[in-house]
């Protein structure tokens, strides 16, 4: 293989011609020849990384300009986080303090945010659905003000503050005020429920059917009175009035010792300190097999009542029979008015309340097997 590619004269070496340059022939020889020949392309900008170009003379021009207007003198340091500026820099200590203050951008679970006690900074955020969900939280949490609670006054449209009917406290809490379909209630310090209507004539909150079975089989009945002997229609000089009756009784207790129980609210009207006269006026009647939903069971014996005294002994009246399964009409009259009376008015009138129970016992049991608590039991003017 020939090598003479790489080689060189030294007698060309020694010719001593100015002008000159050593390149490689397109045969890859090695041979001088004049500069003025070598052709050399030239690139009019900054961002060629071709081999072999050249830097146009305009580009040198701009890099210089560059150079020039690139300051030697350090920028002025600030100690804050309120001062301005382009040419100013925070210190170290300053970007200590923002490593410090930054905010993880962590978000807090529902957990976290639903909270009564204090906890420690952990720079947590919240998102738009945890508020969403803690204000929804928030709202059914019993709220305690530590301060005067003032109520924007009401106007014709608004009225300052709403209760919204619902069901009575089974144990009166002191300080409550309640509404039911009935009406508004409040507690006093001594735990006492009052009925804040005026048209209220009766109401009793500390009731209670306790009945415990008397050893032997069979059917067996128990009596819990509510009021006795009272002038509930003492309340205006009309002889004829419509009244409503409402018992709320909550059963926690119904052992299987009992099989069937009946419940009714009684009344009875005279002028006679010893009443013998009792009507029905709502019932309640199931059997135990029939608690499928188990307890507690919320039962309620109510009745509307129209009274009318005339003065032949007797007063008349009447209403409408609500109990668990269906409605009815009533209707009766006293018959056991003193006779020492001829001309009876409503005002004299004893109005006796009760609770008849009836139970079928299948043991010889004498525990308590039948328990329900009366939270409400009242009479109202209508």
């Amino acid at each position: 293989m020939s090598t003479n590619h790489n080689r060189i004269r030294v007698a060309d070496l020694e010719t001593n011609e100015p002008n000159k340059i050593l390149i490689t022939n397109e045969k890859g020889e090695l041979e001088f020849n004049d500069v003025s020949e070598l052709q050399t392309e030239k690139y009019n900008a900054l961002d060629c990384t071709t081999e072999g170009k050249a830097l146009d003379a305009r580009q040198g021009k701009v890099l210089k300009d560059m150079i020039n207007n690139i300051s030697t003198s350090p920028p002025s340091l600030v100690n804050d986080l309120t001062t301005g500026g382009t040419a100013k820099a925070l210190t170290a200590e300053m970007g200590k303090t923002l490593e410090n203050t930054k905010l993880t951008a962590s978000i807090a679970t529902d957990p976290e945010t639903q909270i009564i006690t204090a906890v420690e900074e952990d720079k947590k955020v919240i998102s738009r659905l945890k508020l969403f969900n803690w204000w929804n939280w928030i709202k059914k949490q019993p709220l305690k003000w530590s301060n005067t609670i003032t109520i924007n006054q009401g106007n014709s449209t608004n009225p300052p503050l709403i209760i919204p009917t619902g069901v009575l406290t089974t144990t009166p809490v002191v300080g409550a005020i309640e509404t039911d379909t009935t009406s508004i209630y409040y507690t006093s310090y001594d735990g006492t429920r009052k009925n804040l209507s005026d048209k209220a004539i009766f109401s009793n909150t500390t009731l209670s059917i306790n009945n415990f079975g008397q050893g032997f089989i069979g059917l067996q009945e128990f009596i819990t009175p509510v009021v006795t002997n009272s002038r509930l229609f003492n309340n205006g000089a009309k002889q004829f009035d419509s009244y409503s009756i409402f018992s709320n009784i909550i059963l926690s207790k119904w052992n299987s010792n009992v099989t069937s129980a009946k419940m009714e609210l009684q009344i009875n009207i005279s002028n006679s300190v010893s009443p013998n006269s009792w009507f029905t006026i709502s019932q309640f009647e199931a059997n135990r097999s029939d608690l499928t939903a188990g307890l507690p069971l919320n039962i309620v014996l109510s009745s509307d009542l129209n009274v009318q005294a005339i003065n032949d002994k007797y007063v008349f009246f009447s209403g409408s029979n609500l109990n668990f399964v269906k409605s009815d009409t009533l209707s009766g009259r006293t018959n056991n008015l003193s006779i020492d009376n001829q001309t009876p008015l409503k005002t004299d009138m004893l109005v006796s309340l009760r609770i008849k129970s009836s139970l079928s016992f299948s043991n010889t049991t004498q525990y308590q097997d039948f328990y329900g608590s009366i939270p409400l039991f009242q009479m109202t003017k209508k």
